[in-house]
């Protein structure tokens, strides 16, 4: 998925690679046979019969998800958030598992 929309991989005649052709420009190129890739390449479109090109580079850039550095700050807050729900599980099975130790021991004593 790009960032204006659905693109189509479409194998090109002139370099023999997959480019992306987003919705927009596969309505518009559907008239004269020939499509702007994401990449910015005008390319005409292979036979359906030939296999599927190499993955254009620049074109995969432009549909890839965003990386970590972009949902940075979600992220991290998210890392916190889970961190701190851990330490709290723990602190309260650390103190369950000392008040059984203890009962347990009480026990014996009075036995």
């Amino acid at each position: 998925m790009s960032a204006v929309g659905e693109s189509v991989p479409m194998t090109a005649v002139e370099d023999g690679l997959a480019h992306e052709v987003g919705a927009e420009d596969l309505s518009a190129g559907s008239e004269v046979g020939r499509y702007r890739a994401l990449c910015g390449a005008v390319i005409g479109p292979a036979a359906l019969t030939v296999p599927a090109g190499a993955p254009c580079r620049s074109c995969a850039v432009e549909v890839a998800p965003p990386g970590p550095e972009a949902a940075g700050v979600d992220a991290r807050r998210s890392r916190r958030a889970a961190a701190s729900w851990l330490r709290a599980l723990r602190a309260r099975t650390a103190r369950r598992d000392a008040g059984a130790t203890l009962s347990g021991v009480a026990d014996d004593v009075a036995a």
